[in-house]
């Protein structure tokens, strides 16, 4: 089973994210953090495989995340999902349009 945490302000993206997924994909929500000190906290406490961030809000720029992924040692996959303009980031470089939640699916199971 893959772990996730799920990281933004908007209580909405989490839960509607969290949704979604979980009906496409065995997952276990190990933490919904609303602040990236809270996420890291949780992030060294539950080591999960990915963290989904909302991107479309200023506070959460995945780069951010993926920085202190990486000063941290870990091998976390981040996935930025902007909510303005559909767009999936993920860590290592790659970008793709979603235009369905089983393209967010595939993203988190890469």
């Amino acid at each position: 089973m893959i772990r996730v945490l799920m990281l933004g302000c908007n209580p909405l993206f989490r839960e509607s994210i969290e949704i979604l997924i979980c009906r496409e994909m065995k997952v276990e929500i190990v933490g919904r953090e609303t602040s990236i000190d809270r996420a890291f906290e949780c992030i060294t406490t539950t080591i999960p495989d990915v963290i989904v961030v909302d991107s479309s809000d200023p506070e959460f720029d995945h780069g951010k995340v993926i920085s202190r992924v990486l000063e941290l040692g870990l091998t976390i996959k981040v996935i930025g999902l902007n909510l303005n303009d559909n767009r999936i980031s993920i860590y290592r470089g790659e970008q793709k349009v979603a235009k369905a939640v089983s393209d967010l699916v595939d993203a988190i199971k890469m």
